[in-house]
C-alpha cells in the first residue's frame, strides 16, 4: 500500500490496472471483463474509507487520476461496442445486438433456409 493511501484506493488502482491489462477492442468477452474491473474499481472508490481520504490532497489526486482512467476506459468500451454493432449491421447480418457495455441484448435468429435447394 502506498503511504497515505487507504486500502480501498489501492484496490481501485489494482482493478484499473487489471482493466487496462484486459482491454482488447476486438474481443467482446475481454470488453466485458474490462468493464467488470472498472465496476470493481468504482465500488472500491465508493467506500467510506475513500470518501474520508478525499480530505487528503495526495489521496484526492489519486482519486482524480483513477476517475479519469475509468472515464477513458469507459469511452473505449462504448466505442468498441458500437464498432461491433456496426460491423454486424454492415455485413448484412443484423447479428447479435450489444449494449454499450458489451452485453448481448438480442440473440440473432437462425437464418431461414426453407425453400433453398442444396
Amino acid at each position: 500500500m502506498s503511504a497515505g493511501h487507504p486500502v480501498a484506493i489501492e484496490r481501485a488502482r489494482e482493478a484499473m490496472q487489471d482493466a487496462a491489462a484486459a482491454w482488447d477492442a476486438t474481443d467482446l468477452s475481454k470488453i466485458r471483463r474490462c468493464q467488470a474491473y472498472i465496476l470493481s474499481a468504482v465500488d472500491a472508490l465508493g467506500e467510506n474509507e475513500c470518501r474520508e481520504a478525499a480530505r487528503n490532497p495526495q489521496a484526492r489526486q489519486s482519486l482524480a487520476r483513477l476517475r479519469d482512467d475509468a472515464v477513458r476506459l469507459r469511452t473505449l468500451i462504448d466505442a468498441a461496442s458500437s464498432f461491433h454493432r456496426g460491423l454486424a449491421l454492415r455485413s448484412g447480418n443484423a447479428g447479435a445486438l450489444y449494449s454499450a457495455s458489451g452485453e448481448m441484448l438480442v440473440q440473432p435468429a437462425a437464418p431461414d433456409f426453407s425453400g433453398v435447394e442444396a
